[in-house]
C-alpha cells in the first residue's frame, strides 16, 4: 500500500470517528435539553394551576389585602415558569435546527417544540 493511500484510509478514519462522537455527544445533548423542557413545561403547568387555585380562594375571601398579594406572587411565579420555558425551547431548537442534527436526525421523533405566551410564538 502506498502511503498516500495510507494517509487517505487514516484521514478518512479520523473523519468518520470525529463524526460519530460529535453525533453522540449532540445527541446525549438534545436529550439533557428534552428532559428540561418536560420539567420547564411541568413547573409552568405547575404555577397556572396554583394561580387558579389562589385566584379562587381570592375571589371566595374579604381580605383583598393578604389574597392580593398571594395572588400577585402567583403571577410571578407563573411568569417566571413561562420565562423558563420559553427559555429551554429557544435552546433546544437552536439544537434541533442545525443541518448536522437534522439530517442525521438526531432528535428522534420528538416534537419541534413550541413557544408560550410570547410574541417569539408569533414570529417562527
Amino acid at each position: 500500500m502506498s502511503s498516500f493511500v495510507t494517509l487517505t484510509l487514516v484521514v478518512v478514519a479520523a473523519v468518520v470517528c470525529l463524526t460519530v462522537v460529535w453525533a453522540v455527544l449532540t445527541a446525549r445533548r438534545l436529550d439533557r435539553l428534552h428532559i428540561r423542557l418536560d420539567r420547564a413545561r411541568a413547573s409552568y403547568d405547575a404555577a397556572v394551576v396554583h394561580r387558579d387555585a389562589v385566584a379562587e380562594i381570592a375571589a371566595n375571601t374579604r381580605d383583598d389585602g393578604a389574597a392580593r398579594c398571594a395572588l400577585d406572587a402567583a403571577h410571578q411565579r407563573v411568569d417566571l415558569s413561562l420565562r423558563l420555558y420559553n427559555d429551554a425551547v429557544a435552546a433546544t431548537r437552536a439544537v434541533r435546527l442545525k443541518p448536522g442534527v437534522r439530517a442525521l436526525r438526531l432528535a428522534g421523533t420528538a416534537p419541534m417544540p413550541e413557544f408560550y405566551g410570547s410574541a417569539r410564538s408569533t414570529k417562527e
